[in-house]
């Protein structure tokens, strides 16, 4: 039904998660980095792009 809805929910959930890791480690000076992908080319996320190019 959302197609896309997946990945956006899972790359979301990683941004928040890795925030929260860092506001909890930065106390002890551990630095928290992610590396998160943007919108790769699976069917899912054709229409996306087609909004963008508007």
């Amino acid at each position: 039904m959302f197609p896309a809805l997946l990945p956006v929910m899972v790359k979301g959930g990683l941004n928040h998660a890795v925030k929260g890791l860092a506001l909890e480690l930065a106390d002890a000076g551990i630095m928290v980095n992610a590396i998160a992908p943007g919108l790769s080319r699976p069917q899912c996320t054709r229409r996306i792009r087609k909004l963008w190019k508007r």
